[in-house]
């Protein structure tokens, strides 16, 4: 389990207004240096702050922390890989770098392998946003204007009710893997 404390959080240069949250979601006699377990401090602060918190564990979790961080990382990426294939059908890059973060993570990838992920996972990152870029140029010069702000708008509303899934997905994996981490 990884826990943190309010002076560690303080320490590690959380914002104050997401501090001030959390002590008062643990309560006014909440001591400074009392561990607070990520499971704790999730439903007071939620998911983004708390993998920001993720960098403050105290002393001796960091190995446990960095097997948490890449476990769900590739949880994370894989989940959402099928939109980048419905896009790219063809590349296969991002599905091969989450295979070897996890061959990593059982300690069966060597460094050799890990680099070439690593740099074919920032092509296709570059390579997508590039077709992003090309795709909204497109689309905002043979729209009308109120054409185009009304699918604006729709897509807004979309992509907010589709964050909203991910971070409630994000959330139920984040506690399902540490549950598990816990029972050992």
């Amino acid at each position: 389990m990884l826990h943190t404390t309010l002076v560690t959080l303080k320490a590690a240069g959380a914002c104050s207004d997401r501090l001030a949250v959390l002590r008062d979601g643990l309560g006014p006699d909440w001591p400074a240096n009392k561990p607070i377990s990520i499971l704790d401090a999730l439903p007071i602060v939620g998911l983004p702050n708390v993998l920001w918190g993720f960098g403050a564990v105290l002393p001796g979790e960091e190995g446990e922390r960095d097997r948490l961080s890449r476990t769900l990382a590739c949880d994370y990426a894989e989940h959402v890989l099928p939109i980048f294939e419905r896009v790219h059908p063809n590349d296969k890059r991002p599905r091969g770098c989450i295979e070897v973060a996890r061959r990593h993570l059982r300690g069966e990838a060597i460094d050799k392998e890990r680099a070439a992920a690593w740099a074919a996972a920032g092509a296709a990152a570059r390579a997508a946003a590039g077709a992003a870029a090309r795709a909204a140029a497109w689309a905002a010069a043979r729209d009308a204007a109120a054409w185009a702000a009304a699918w604006a708008a729709a897509g807004a509303a979309a992509r907010a009710a589709a964050w909203d899934a991910e971070l409630a997905w994000q959330t139920q994996r984040l506690v399902a893997v540490v549950t598990a981490v816990e029972a050992g």
